[in-house]
């Protein structure tokens, strides 16, 4: 399994010039990009502390954009939303009055916006793959003397 990449200052491989200036334009691209997504102010504390993780986590990915800070800060409200309702149906049944639950409906209906806003966040793995960057090709060099031989 390859190893995760270390920031510059942690590295100990030798580097060519290039190779370096191309890292650290890298590193300070993606901490600039970063460090401008904010929670929103309308967020609690605790829903705040969540956003963060999820840009953190989010950010070894490369994923995140700023534009997707508004989708990040309701599916964190949604899954809070969702939490509570888990633990007020753990005291209740199903049905009330031979009726369905409206905890269920409401329960349905915020899990249903979760799986809206992952699939728009890239959190599904199936999602994530649609926003990864194709790697080129690897073109072997010897692979046309091959051929010749």
């Amino acid at each position: 399994m390859p190893t995760k990449p270390k920031a510059i200052s942690q590295t100990t491989k030798h580097m060519t010039k290039a190779e370096r200036e191309a890292r650290e334009q890298a590193e300070t691209k993606m901490k600039n990009a970063l460090a401008e997504i904010k929670a929103p102010s309308w967020l609690t504390t605790k829903q705040k502390r969540r956003f963060r993780f999820y840009v953190q986590q989010m950010a070894e990915m490369d994923i995140l954009t700023i534009l997707d800070a508004n989708h990040l800060a309701r599916y964190v409200c949604f899954e809070e939303r969702y939490i509570a309702i888990n633990e007020m149906m753990a005291s209740q049944a199903y049905t009330v009055d031979g009726k369905i639950n409206p905890l269920l409906v409401e329960q349905r209906q915020v899990h249903n916006q979760m799986e809206k806003l992952e699939t728009k966040l890239g959190m599904n793995p199936s999602d994530r793959l649609r926003f990864m960057k194709p790697q080129g090709e690897m073109v072997d060099e010897l692979e046309a003397f091959k051929n010749e031989l």
